[in-house]
């Protein structure tokens, strides 16, 4: 055989197990590795966020793009000083060797580190292998990288309606040098409360400090832009109007928020501190950064709405929110067949025994922020402490006038109802236009159940109990109060039952004949672990099963837990054994 021939098959063997290795690499690296010259990030229909490969950072509007910030800058830089070039990849939650969370294949090289190798195309923790151990997060999630000496910072978002509208930084320096990253748009410093979800309906507020500007469209119509720092160093201004992040070895994360109203900026502030605060996992208790809360459909979250004009010819709204899944909604974005209600001028909260009147505050704006116009106190801020989770609510919203698209519609139609919580989730019901009340209506409380009666134990029933594999829970909406009711004592003694309310001359509580209905599963510690209905329904049994899981689908321990079948604001709770 020709040598020269020989060499050349020697040399091409060489090349095809090379190839190989490469392709090996590749594929153990994962396909989140791809880099790209450019992403871009739709917050709202006419503004989006776009970083490319020199690192800067755009913000995208109907007149053109916005400086908003440059990575690529030299330390101690000022403005946007774009570099030649940087690692720019995307990927997304759940992707190959991007998990994280509670996922036992959060720490995908099974080193006992998570997150060692992060996203940059470099071999960070030494093992021959590129960017094997990252955590990928949001549903969409860009990384910027400019190198050994540059910054690294990461772009997350999530798909959901409420959290689409924020934008999540996180900055960091690849060396122990402190850099100045600067925004030329006009940013005020403002101080504010952000509600925070407690659980369900029960907010706290918490003092942020947060940077506000505004974006205008072509038509002059403006959007609200703010940067709420999560974690580092707060930004400072430098020169009039400009924001400077200082961006040291330690991450610096910052939301950027938009938002068409005062009141739904806010809800999106709040929302991003609960993205940061993550979830707490029900069985373990553990709780895990930087995961969303899954939206909840409108139809769920939804109570039934009713309207109508009071004899003093006032117009009002009252909904009734559902148990458990209930939301406060924001007075300002109430719409009926899309069009907002206009002009509510106070909200009442009705809870058991407490009654609440509060002012709804006129709509805020930024030319009010400019003149030093006091922010407003939203309403959550002063709803009462004893507003719980569990227990009929009542809001009812007054209007100075009847609002155009409510006009002319006949007594008994329906009419499609939306707005959004304090939380930015939507949720929407159908809103029902009553007759206009007379004054004989006006004097008694609609509703009203006598002190002493409660629900009775039999429209729940469960079997087998304890149990094994599955428990059948059967569950009666009743058509009467003659049903649905049972005095306290009325088991001890026949005297105490006569002596009782007079069940036949009362009437249910829900008006429209078809009350929220939910049945929920909770430990002993009052978490609960498993939702097995939540909406309407009418007069008639229903039957609904569990299995020992919790939403999650992992099996719960054995022991006794409490399953709640709740009736607008009343319930009755029975105890379920599990026994694995």
């Amino acid at each position: 055989m020709n040598k020269g021939v020989h060499m050349r098959r020697i040399f091409l063997s060489v090349l095809l197990v090379a190839g190989l290795l490469v392709v090996a690499a590749t594929v153990l690296a994962g396909p989140a590795r791809a880099a790209t010259d450019r992403v871009e990030f739709s917050l709202t229909s006419d503004l989006g966020v776009a970083v490319d490969r020199t690192g800067a950072v755009s913000l995208l509007t109907d007149t053109g793009p916005l400086e908003l910030l440059g990575l690529g800058g030299a330390p101690r830089g000022h403005g946007i000083r774009p570099a030649p070039r940087g690692f720019l990849a995307l990927t997304a939650e759940g992707a190959e060797h991007g998990l994280r969370g509670f996922s036992p294949g959060a720490d995908d090289d099974r080193d006992g580190l998570v997150d060692e190798d992060r996203l940059d195309g470099r071999d960070n923790d030494g093992d021959g292998l590129v960017d094997e151990d990252f955590a990928a997060i949001g549903d969409r999630m860009a990384v910027w990288d400019g190198g050994p000496e540059a910054v690294h910072a990461e772009f997350r978002s999530w798909s959901y309606d409420y959290l689409k509208p924020i934008l999540f930084m996180s900055l960091q320096s690849a060396i122990p040098v402190a850099r100045t990253l600067t925004s030329p748009l006009p940013w005020i410093p403002v101080e504010m409360d952000v509600p925070v979800r407690v659980s369900g309906r029960r907010y706290r507020a918490v003092t942020m400090s947060a940077w506000l500007t505004v974006s205008r469209t072509a038509s002059g119509q403006e959007t609200w832009l703010g940067i709420l720092p999560l974690r580092g160093p707060e930004p400072s201004p430098e020169g009039l109007g400009r924001l400077a992040v200082k961006v040291g070895v330690e991450p610096t994360d910052l939301a950027l928020v938009t938002a068409a109203s005062w009141s739904r900026l806010i809800a999106g502030l709040g929302a991003a501190l609960d993205v940061q605060r993550g979830v707490t996992d029900p069985l373990t208790g553990k709780r895990e950064p930087w995961m969303a809360v899954p939206a909840i459909p409108a139809s769920a979250a939804a109570g039934s709405g009713a309207w109508r004009l009071t004899a003093d010819g006032v117009a009002e709204l009252t909904l009734s929110l559902p148990t458990g899944t209930g939301r406060l909604p924001d007075p300002s974005s109430l719409a009926v067949e899309g069009e907002n209600l206009e002009g509510c001028e106070s909200l009442t909260l009705i809870f058991g025994s407490t009654r609440r009147t509060l002012p709804v505050t006129p709509a805020f704006t930024y030319q009010d922020l400019l003149r030093g116009r006091p922010l407003p106190t939203p309403f959550w801020a002063a709803v009462p402490e004893v507003l719980a989770d569990d227990g009929d609510l009542q809001m009812i919203f007054t209007f100075g006038a009847e609002p155009s698209v409510l006009q002319g519609r006949a007594p008994g139609s329906t009419c499609r109802l939306g707005a959004r919580g304090l939380d930015g989730q939507k949720w929407s019901g159908e809103l029902t236009i009553l007759e206009p009340e007379t004054p004989d209506e006006q004097e008694r409380e609609a509703g009203e159940t006598p002190e002493g009666l409660v629900l009775s134990p039999d429209l729940m029933l469960g079997w087998p109990n304890p149990f094994r594999d599955r428990c059948q829970i059967s569950c009666r909406v009743p058509a009467t109060a003659e049903e649905a009711f049972a005095t306290p004592d009325s088991q001890d003694s026949p005297d105490a039952r006569e002596a009782g309310p007079d069940k036949t001359t009362l009437r249910l509580p829900w008006t429209d004949g078809e009350p929220t209905v939910s049945v929920r599963v909770y430990n002993l510690n009052g978490q609960e672990l498993r939702t097995l209905f939540a909406g309407r329904r009418g007069p008639g049994e229903f039957i609904v099963q569990w299995d020992g899981t919790d939403n999650f689908g992992r099996p719960v321990a054995s022991g006794p837990y409490l399953c709640k079948f709740q009736l607008d604001g009343l319930s009755v709770t029975r105890r379920l054994v599990y026994l694995r």
